[in-house]
């Protein structure tokens, strides 16, 4: 995206492209340069609305990571547990 081009501006990974990157823990990878390309134009808030619960390889989760803290006013999504009364995190490495 262009610098000051959008107000707001989507990205999403539909099933064909998780399951071409290995699902939710091998798209770690591309979404770390997804939010590398993102953080360049200088976005007011990034929301990242997918569980990143478990790890993945290590190489990808320090790159994801790095990416996340590169990355301003990131928020991460959460779920509640059904019937557990407790909250499914994020990774801890990515809190």
């Amino acid at each position: 995206p262009e610098e000051g081009a959008r107000e707001a501006v989507l990205l999403e990974f539909d099933d064909l492209t998780l399951m071409r990157h290995g699902g939710i823990v091998g798209m770690r990878r591309t979404l770390a340069q997804a939010l590398d390309r993102l953080t360049a134009v200088k976005p007011k808030a990034v929301a990242v609305d997918v569980i990143l619960a478990d790890p993945g390889t290590e190489a990808d989760d320090r790159r994801l990571a790095e990416a996340f803290a590169r990355t301003p006013n990131l928020v991460l999504g959460t779920d509640l547990i059904p019937n557990a009364d407790q909250w499914e995190q994020p990774y801890a490495p990515f809190r």
